[in-house]
């Protein structure tokens, strides 16, 4: 006969952290000494959304009711005006630890520390990350309920948590992790609550954290970056060539010879940073694995949460980890810009695929990668739209696993970027049945508490069609879902 089973009497945050507590009280002092949040030891306090009869908005703390007193629970009110901030850090690591619940993938799909698995830990240590965390966690709460009262609450805080940023930055102190931390924030709050009239207010914080990370050393000294953040980097260096190529064919006529040879000089950049992007993914795939083609059955169109047809990408790409998974994205978005690139330089310069080697063979998705070397010599045509057209439907046979339900919503905020690439590419190229499929992924994207999908679903980008020498085309019309 089996034993009652191992329950851990320590306090949530050390529970929550996997380590032995010393369980003292109020505050555990392993906790205190490293700097973490106690957040007790009572076991069953969890956020409610309720309505009232008078539609007054609350999250409700309910907590095990003390004997002989009554059972009903006792409401915390969310203030309508700008808000006060509860002094309980209990509260806010709750509500925290409650958006972090609906947010997070379990820790299998992770490799690496994340930062928002560390926001009831942040919480009480400044009124600026108070005021991002809180303003995020109800952010996420009122979209996923529909309550627009909670969120015209959660816009006022972000407002004001906006006020005391700038205050902070323009008072000419030195940046602090604090200030890092709440623009991290705030680009994901711009993804489930997003300002008008879109991209920009999440951009302006993208960039904000750029700069910021450009001066603070403990943040920029790394000796081995991360697979991620090197894709990162290159697809940096794509916007930088999409912006030359650009500007070049705008003034081919200028003059004939500048023309020529930066055309040539940008064409070599590209081949370099090609060639970069297949290593770079090569030794990826050694450190995290490689995603592996599996055939969509009934049962796994029952997890969508959507109508969403699988028949135009029938078989779906699964990753080891969420981390491998999110560095394909990057991979193939980054090909997905380039590949274009090649076209233009080549009708700018008067050539064609055939005068160009083929471009070095990508990692294959079956297992083994396959080395560069092997294909560099061969002399064949190079169709860089059909290359570029393969890797944005790779991106969407990786749809399913990054909105299955244990991705939660970082899986889906994930896809945004890359899907939103792709979409484009596929409007360009007036591929209409992928163009509609990935409108339908938005709509799906949007329900599970990402603001800006909707947006991204009838964004047209002028400046990619024009670079792509294509006449205009209908906005696209609207989706809601597909059959």
């Amino acid at each position: 006969m089996g034993g009652v089973p191992f329950k851990s009497t320590g306090c949530n945050t050390c529970r929550r952290r996997k380590v032995k507590c010393d369980e003292a009280k109020p505050e555990c002092m392993k906790c205190v000494k490293n700097g973490h949040v106690c957040t007790g030891y009572e076991r069953n306090r969890v956020f409610i959304h309720k309505t009232s009869g008078n539609d007054t908005q609350k999250l409700v703390c309910r907590s095990k009711p003390a004997t002989g007193s009554s059972k009903k629970p006792q409401p915390i009110e969310v203030a309508s005006e700008i808000p006060h901030l509860n002094a309980n850090p209990q509260v806010r690591s709750q509500l925290a630890a409650s958006f972090i619940d609906s947010y997070l993938p379990p820790g299998q799909y992770i490799t690496g520390k994340n930062l928002f698995e560390t926001l009831p830990d942040l919480a009480g240590r400044s009124q600026l990350l108070d005021k991002a965390i809180i303003s995020l966690s109800t952010a996420f709460v009122a979209t996923q309920q529909r309550d627009d009262r909670l969120l015209q609450y959660s816009t006022r805080l972000y407002g004001n948590a906006m006020e005391t940023l700038h205050g902070r930055i323009m008072s000419g102190n030195n940046l602090s992790k604090d200030i890092l931390y709440t623009t991290v924030i705030f680009q994901v709050y711009e993804l489930i609550n997003c300002s008008p009239p879109g991209f920009g207010a999440w951009l302006a914080h993208v960039q904000g954290s750029n700069a910021i990370m450009g001066q603070l050393k403990f943040v920029t000294d790394t000796a081995d970056p991360e697979p991620v953040d090197e894709f990162i980097d290159m697809l940096i260096e794509c916007t930088a060539l999409l912006e030359q190529v650009d500007r070049l064919i705008q003034n081919e006529n200028s003059d004939f010879e500048y023309t020529r040879k930066t055309g040539e000089r940008l064409m070599q950049a590209c081949l370099s940073l090609e060639e970069k992007l297949h290593r770079t993914c090569l030794a990826m795939q050694g450190k995290l694995g490689a995603p592996s083609s599996l055939k969509c059955d009934a049962s796994s169109k029952q997890n969508w949460k959507s109508s969403i047809s699988l028949d135009v990408f029938p078989d779906a790409v699964h990753f080891p980890s969420l981390t491998c998974a999110e560095s394909h994205l990057l991979y193939w978005t980054a090909l997905v810009l380039i590949y274009p690139l090649f076209d233009q330089l080549l009708d700018l310069l008067g050539q064609t695929g055939s005068s160009m080697a083929s471009p070095i063979t990508s990692p294959s998705l079956s297992g083994g990668p396959i080395s560069p070397s092997q294909s560099v010599e061969s002399q064949c045509e190079a169709d860089f739209t059909t290359l570029a057209d393969h890797f944005a439907s790779e991106i969407c046979r990786s749809v399913e696993y990054f909105i299955q339900p244990d991705m939660k919503t970082l899986g889906a905020q994930l896809l945004l970027a890359p899907l939103s690439q792709s979409t484009q590419f596929f409007y360009v190229q007036e591929s209409t049945e992928k163009h509609r499929w990935c409108q339908g992924v938005f709509v799906l994207m949007g329900q599970l508490g990402l603001g800006i999908a909707p947006l991204l679903k009838d964004m047209v980008w002028p400046e990619y069609r024009a670079a792509q020498k294509k006449k205009p085309l209908a906005p696209p019309r609207p989706v809601e879902a597909i059959s």
